[in-house]
């Protein structure tokens, strides 16, 4: 992936170098889903004002969706919230990076506290609704993730599935 992004960055896919115009051309180009144009244009706004936390976390948000590196993405999500707590988009980008770690927990608490910045930002909203709700687990008195627990629960559903015979 190294020599792919080696070559989009010389074919200078955005058409500006002030910060503001190239995070404006990324969101455009993330919203076209053309995600590597829009990683770069995020990254050359990032690496013109590293102090801005919105380049910071779309640039994050976007290794995630090009690179399939969560672990690489989070730190940047999160240095851009903290940078500013008040930036409910912030938090939706944070919170699919979480989701692409499989760590719905997280996922679910950033788009919650999204929520407390923005009741309507449909984003979280949706992104929500896509989490879906999860039943408490069979064993209450284990944690969710342990594996009885996680065991009982795929034995559940899949007997739930089984179609039930029609008379």
């Amino acid at each position: 992936m190294g020599d792919n992004m080696q070559t989009y960055s010389q074919n200078n896919v955005s058409p500006s170098k002030e910060p503001e115009k190239l995070f404006d051309f990324g969101l455009l180009m993330l919203k076209a889903n053309k995600v590597w144009k829009a990683l770069l244009a995020f990254k050359q706004a990032h690496e013109i004002k590293p102090q801005e936390a919105r380049f910071l976390s779309y640039y994050g948000l976007c290794i995630t969706k090009v690179e399939k590196n969560a672990t690489k993405a989070i730190p940047l999500c999160e240095k851009a919230v903290e940078k500013n707590i008040f930036h409910a988009d912030l938090f939706c980008n944070l919170g699919k990076v979480y989701l692409q770690k499989r760590d719905r927990k997280k996922a679910y608490n950033a788009f919650i506290k999204g929520l407390s910045i923005d009741k309507r930002n449909k984003e979280l909203i949706n992104e929500l609704k896509k989490m879906g709700i999860r039943k408490r687990p069979l064993f209450t008195f284990l944690p969710r993730e342990n594996i009885i627990n996680h065991l009982a629960g795929l034995l559940y559903h899949s007997l739930l599935k089984r179609e039930k015979p029609v008379y």
